[in-house]
């Protein structure tokens, strides 16, 4: 009986010995089920947390409802609460569904939100677009200002359809100030084009203070007297008698205008003048690649009604421009101009230039330093010389150069 009662017992403690060591198992199974899903729900909690920072903590949207609570309950700039202690604070004001709830309802809230402010600036964009159409049409509207317009209405249409509101308020308040700059820079320019197109009409814009001459083919504008206190001479321009015929001394541009006559053309000096301030200083180009700086003080009606007499004047009128014109040699009177020059059609193989570097279609100027056309031709000033003689000859080239060159007369 004794012996059956102790198995029995044995049996009894093996039992509960596997028992206990199950019991041990499961418990622990289940805690560490327990912890995991504590450290997992510990996870999504501060995920929630970094979801609710970043969708209302520097949002501009964020006003009222589900959003402002989460935006009042998060620390903001300078909060120096950590993730632990901002945790706890979220748990003793909320339970985790309502966490959960909140961000959504703001979720939801932010982007009805969004939208109407996309809707509201993409309208503002349109509109400022529209007014930026206006103003291109406008011959003073720049073209860089186009290149921005064109560049900031493509940013505005990719920003409003990605949903990026940030995005779009840029570059809407980029479209508004390049529209609000480009309309006071076409007024300005505006206001500038009347008052030079008033100045024109009256004789009140700038002049160089210098009788010019016009080169042929183009080729640009000779000064050949000055004033001495004139524009041109203060800033160092030549005459060719002084600094010598050659493409240094040829005027080819006043600041971007180009300039090929003194009067006739659309490429004149004078239509550059009137693009010009009087006072104002301006850049003057000449053909070998050089530019003077100069004061253009002295208007035009300075120079023709008090100035002209002080010129040395070739031809023996008042208020001359010479132009040294490929039309044979012809003078005609031309405004303030006269055409001077003679073109060589051809070249005899006896003749004085047959051995020069004179070539057909350029055209003969001067000839030791008198012009010809003006009060002799090429007869007249070489009637005084005999066979044999030598002369120098100034000319251009066909291709618009001013060249010079040593003839030896050959008599009849």
């Amino acid at each position: 009986m004794s012996e059956r009662s102790n198995r029995h017992r044995k049996t009894k403690g093996k039992f509960l010995t596997v028992g206990i060591s199950i019991l041990v198992v499961i418990v622990v199974i289940a805690g560490g089920f327990l912890f995991y899903q504590h450290q997992q729900t510990q996870k999504a909690f501060a995920s929630d947390i970094k979801q609710a920072r970043r969708l209302v903590l520097y949002n501009p949207l964020v006003k009222t409802g589900a959003a402002k609570q989460l935006q009042d309950a998060l620390p903001g700039t300078g909060d120096k609460t950590n993730n632990a202690q901002l945790e706890k604070q979220i748990k003793q004001k909320w339970s985790r569904a309502k966490f959960e709830s909140l961000i959504k309802s703001a979720k939801t809230q932010l982007a009805s939100s969004n939208q109407t402010q996309l809707d509201k600036q993409n309208q503002l964009a349109q509109k400022t677009e529209k007014k930026l159409d206006g103003l291109k049409n406008q011959s003073s509207f720049p073209d860089q200002s186009k290149t921005d317009a064109d560049t900031l209405t493509q940013l505005s249409q990719s920003y409003y359809q990605a949903k990026d509101s940030v995005g779009l308020n840029i570059s809407v308040a980029g479209l508004q100030t390049l529209a609000g700059q480009t309309a006071t820079l076409i007024q300005k320019k505006t206001a500038k084009a009347n008052k030079l197109a008033e100045a024109a009409q009256d004789g009140n814009y700038p002049s160089l203070g210098a009788l010019r001459g016009d080169l042929p083919y183009g080729a640009g504008v000779i000064l050949i007297d000055e004033l001495d206190n004139g524009p041109a001479s203060k800033a160092g321009l030549q005459t060719v008698d002084d600094g010598g015929w050659d493409d240094s001394n040829v005027i080819v541009g006043i600041n971007q205008y180009p300039v090929k006559s003194s009067v006739i053309g659309n490429d004149s000096m004078d239509n550059a003048m009137k693009e010009i301030e009087l006072g104002s200083t301006a850049t003057v180009k000449m053909k070998d690649g050089s530019t003077h700086s100069i004061k253009l003080n002295m208007s035009h009606n300075d120079v023709n009604l008090g100035s002209m007499q002080d010129f040395a004047n070739p031809s023996g009128d008042a208020d001359t421009d010479i132009d040294f014109g490929a039309r044979g040699y012809s003078i005609r009177e031309r405004n303030n101009d006269k055409e001077i020059g003679m073109v060589i059609t051809g070249i005899e193989d006896d003749s004085s230039i047959s051995d020069s570097d004179l070539k057909v279609g350029d055209v003969i100027c001067r000839i030791d330093d008198e012009t010809v056309g003006t009060e002799k031709s090429i007869d007249q000033i070489t009637s005084d010389y005999s066979d044999g003689d030598t002369v120098t000859v100034d000319y251009v080239t066909k291709s618009g150069h001013l060249k010079t060159t040593d003839i030896t007369l050959v008599g009849d």
